[in-house]
């Protein structure tokens, strides 16, 4: 679980400098903590977040997951989630999902204890990361959608 939130805590950093370099006209955030400084974004790795009215539906949620934060800003929306099921049940779910939206897998990386997806369809591209928490109980799941003009 550590190792998770640590990374969970990264994702978080990135979906805020992603959400900062935005001339963001509309953005949404939800969490069970107070908006970080400036209201651009909610932060602080808590489980239990709410997801936003405008969330994009086409974000796969997966079952039982435990939503820790979940952002929407401009053309980008991210949701990073915990699950208590290994990390290789869910690259199996990963793959399901996008496929039966019709995307088109563009890339997978493997490094340690993570796996990163890179799915496109039409001019929406899908980046998933599941990271294994230490002794494989459980798996950080972060799915960032980017929308292209």
């Amino acid at each position: 679980m550590r190792s998770s939130l640590s990374f969970l805590g990264a994702s978080l950093l990135a979906t805020l400098l992603i959400g900062a370099g935005c001339s963001s006209k509309t953005s949404s955030t939800t969490s069970t903590t107070p908006p970080s400084a400036g209201g651009s974004a909610y932060g602080g790795g808590t489980i239990g977040a709410r997801i936003p009215d405008n969330f994009p539906s086409d974000i796969p949620r997966y079952p039982g997951e435990q939503v820790i934060i979940a952002s929407v800003f401009d053309n980008t929306a991210t949701l990073t989630a915990e699950t208590n099921d290994s990390k290789d049940k869910a690259i199996v779910w990963v793959n399901q999902q996008f496929q039966t939206q019709g995307a088109t897998l563009q890339n997978r990386s493997d490094e340690g204890i993570s796996t990163t997806f890179i799915f496109m369809k039409a001019n929406v591209r899908y980046t998933v990361r599941l990271d294994a928490n230490s002794g494989n109980a459980g798996t950080g799941i972060t799915i960032t959608r980017e929308m292209s003009n």
